[in-house]
C-alpha cells in the first residue's frame, strides 16, 4: 500500500510532528508513505499547492491521499484523480478557534460548517480526534474516532537527576511545563501564568516548552513536577498522552478527549478555567511528584490502545476499508 501524506509544512521535515510521527508508525507496519508539504501560508499557498500535487498524484502511483487538517482536505480533494480521499481532522478545523475571550471566531465557525459539509459529501473517510469533534453535518457512517498515538518507545520514564542536566533547570525549584506557543490564543497561556503566579512562590518556574526537537521532549516531562494545559479546545492533545507515557503529572482543563484519557490515573486532573482553583492543583501535583515520584500514566496510555503500533493499526484498517 502506498500512502501519500498531504500537510501543512514547508518541506517533508519542516510537517507537524505528530504528522511525522504518524507516518513513522505508519511505515514501521509496512506501509510505504510519502510526503507532500503545501509550503507557505495563506489562502494563495494552498491554491498554488494543488496543479504540484496533482502532478505529483499523476505520476506517483499512490493508491491513497490522507490529508492532515481541513485546509489541506480541500487542496486534496482538488488533486485527487483515481485515487481515494482520506481526511485527519485535527481540532480546530472542526471546533472553530478561539480569541483571547475564549469566544469562537465568526470566520471559523463558518470554515468549520464548510469542513463537516464537504466531508460528509466528498471524501472517502474522515477521522477525528475526539468525540467533541462528532459535529452536526459530518457522515457518521464514515467518521471514525481516532486520537493521535504516542511512541512508548521515545516517551518513557527517565532518571530525573539524568533529565535536569539536560534541560538545565534548577534542582531545588519545582517546575510545570506548558507545551505548546504562548502566542497562540486558544492554548490559553495567559491563564496558565496567572494560576502559578498566584502562588507567589519563588521555587516554582512555569516553562512555555516550544521548537524543541521531538527526541528531546522526553527529557523535559522527566525534568517536570506536571504538564499544565489551560486550552479552550483540543482535538486530542498530544501533550498529555507524551507526559503520560513519560509517568509525568497532568493539569488539564476539560478539553478534547483529555478527561477520558487521564481518568483512573494517579496525579492527572482535570480543572475548570479558574487561575485559583488551578493554582491550588498545581501544588497538589508538585506535592505528588516530591512524594511518590512516577504516575501511572503509562500503564493507562498502554491499556486504552494509544501507543503509536495500536493507533496505527487502527489507521491501517481504515485504509484497507477505504480501498476495498
Amino acid at each position: 500500500m502506498k500512502v501519500l501524506f498531504v500537510s501543512s509544512g514547508k518541506s517533508s521535515d519542516g510537517i507537524s510532528p505528530v504528522v511525522s510521527a504518524q507516518g513513522r508508525s505508519l511505515q514501521k507496519s509496512g506501509v510505504r508513505v510519502d510526503y507532500f508539504a503545501i509550503g507557505g501560508k495563506g489562502l494563495f499557498s494552498y491554491l498554488k499547492a494543488v496543479p504540484r500535487l496533482r502532478r505529483l498524484l499523476d505520476g506517483g502511483n499512490h493508491d491513497l491521499v490522507h490529508a492532515h487538517y481541513g485546509l489541506c482536505g480541500l487542496v486534496a480533494l482538488m488533486a485527487v484523480r483515481r485515487q481515494k480521499l482520506v481526511v485527519s481532522f485535527m481540532g480546530d478545523d472542526l471546533l472553530g478557534s478561539r480569541k483571547q475571550n475564549g469566544k469562537i471566531r465568526p470566520s471559523s465557525r463558518i470554515m468549520s460548517a464548510l469542513n463537516a459539509f464537504i466531508s460528509a459529501r466528498f471524501y472517502d473517510h474522515t477521522i477525528v480526534k475526539s468525540e467533541r469533534m462528532l459535529r452536526p453535518g459530518l457522515k457518521i457512517n464514515s467518521v471514525t474516532v481516532i486520537p493521535n498515538g504516542v511512541d512508548t518507545d521515545l516517551f518513557r520514564p527517565m532518571d530525573r537527576n539524568e533529565t535536569m542536566k539536560v534541560t538545565g533547570w534548577d534542582p531545588r525549584h519545582r517546575h510545570v511545563i506548558f507545551v505548546s506557543d504562548p502566542s497562540r490564543s486558544e492554548k490559553n497561556y495567559p491563564l496558565a501564568k496567572l494560576a502559578v503566579d498566584y502562588l507567589h512562590r519563588n521555587d516554582i518556574e512555569l516553562h512555555a516548552v516550544i521548537g524543541i526537537d521531538q527526541s528531546m521532549m522526553p527529557y523535559y516531562y522527566g525534568s517536570a513536577d506536571a504538564l499544565l494545559l489551560t486550552s479552550f479546545h483540543e482535538g486530542s492533545a498530544n501533550a498529555i498522552k507524551e507526559a503520560m507515557a513519560c509517568n509525568c503529572p497532568v493539569i488539564s482543563t476539560d478539553t478534547g478527549d483529555a478527561s477520558v484519557v487521564t481518568s483512573d490515573t494517579s496525579a492527572c486532573f482535570i480543572v475548570p478555567w479558574d487561575h485559583i482553583a488551578i493554582s491550588s492543583i498545581v501544588e497538589r501535583a508538585i506535592e505528588y511528584r516530591i512524594k511518590n515520584g512516577e504516575t501511572n500514566g503509562r500503564e493507562r496510555i498502554v491499556s486504552m490502545g494509544l501507543d503509536s503500533v495500536a493507533v496505527a493499526d487502527r489507521i491501517i484498517r481504515i485504509y484497507e476499508k477505504v480501498l476495498e
